[in-house]
């Protein structure tokens, strides 16, 4: 991008979108040292208590944007207004993609598109050391919501899904099927019940990635391999909400709305790959019993 505009992105960025749109509070973040006015800090849950989790990369990039909720509004009603970009280039990036044998994606161009209760929506969220967002926005009805939160075990997507419904409840279809935790674990038994419990025991074990930095801990509770804690790579919980691995196929599971593919050593599980969305193939090695 540099050598296209002989700027690097922080200015290009000020120069070409934030600044015509005026977004006045919004920004690249080229130096972590640099104080930023009125920014929130970030926590992660420790036990009972929080520590700060912020990052200290100098990624000029994915991460790196600092913006307010009354900016992230003036983004929003651009992709109406196409001041900045013009029709053309906004409607790409919310063209579905199209693998080879013709399936669509409901991934876009930064952009997932989909259908919430008959609405059609589109959005996109993020996460970076303990801060997390989601931004939903719903076109024919001219309505947005962004959540913006500073603590690492918060769910963004649901508040936003849930305050949109305040405001469309009316015109949405039914309320898709939930079930309880009670529910989730009855069902994970039911499935498990084909499955020999030795080899569910066997998959047991803390399993690490490098690239997240954190470690997964799965236990056999109840006949039911259970995810009881997501810990950093120094032991520190990140969260201990435990959720049941529901068996998915071959050596397959989900839990939490990510698909976990186990993988074997001489007969021995050795780790698995975890797909969560659009990120895919993240690699979790068990360690050594």
């Amino acid at each position: 991008m540099q050598r296209a505009s002989g700027k690097n992105l922080r200015d290009f960025a000020q120069e070409s979108i934030f600044g015509p749109l005026g977004m006045i509070h919004t920004q690249y973040r080229v130096d972590h040292r640099a104080l930023i006015a009125q920014r929130a800090l970030a926590y992660s849950r420790v036990g009972t208590g929080y520590r700060m989790d912020i990052s200290y990369y100098e990624q000029a990039g994915d991460g790196a944007v600092h913006t307010s909720v009354e900016d992230l509004l003036k983004w929003d009603e651009n992709f109406y207004t196409a001041h900045v970009g013009g029709k053309q280039f906004l409607a790409e990036m919310q063209e579905r993609g199209k693998l080879n044998n013709g399936k669509m994606l409901d991934y876009a161009k930064g952009l997932t598109v989909g259908v919430y209760r008959g609405l059609p929506f589109i959005e996109h969220g993020g996460s970076w050391g303990g801060y997390r967002a989601h931004l939903v926005r719903f076109p024919d009805q001219h309505l947005s919501v962004t959540c913006l939160c500073n603590v690492g075990n918060a769910n963004p997507r649901p508040r936003a899904m849930r305050t949109a419904e305040v405001f469309l409840e009316e015109q949405m279809g039914p309320k898709p099927a939930e079930a309880t935790p009670a529910a989730a674990v009855s069902a994970a038994t039911a499935q498990a019940a084909s499955i020999d419990v030795e080899k569910l025991a066997a998959l047991a074990g803390e399993y690490s990635s490098d690239e997240l930095s954190a470690v997964y801990r799965l236990e056999l509770i109840g006949g039911v391999l259970t995810r009881t804690a997501i810990l950093d790579r120094g032991g520190i919980p990140r969260t201990t909400s435990r959720a049941p691995l529901r068996p998915m196929g071959h050596d397959q599971f989900t839990v939490s709305g990510i698909t976990l593919r186990f993988s074997t050593t001489a007969g021995v599980p050795s780790g698995f790959t975890a797909d969560a969305g659009r990120t895919k193939g993240i690699v979790f090695v068990r360690a050594k019993p």
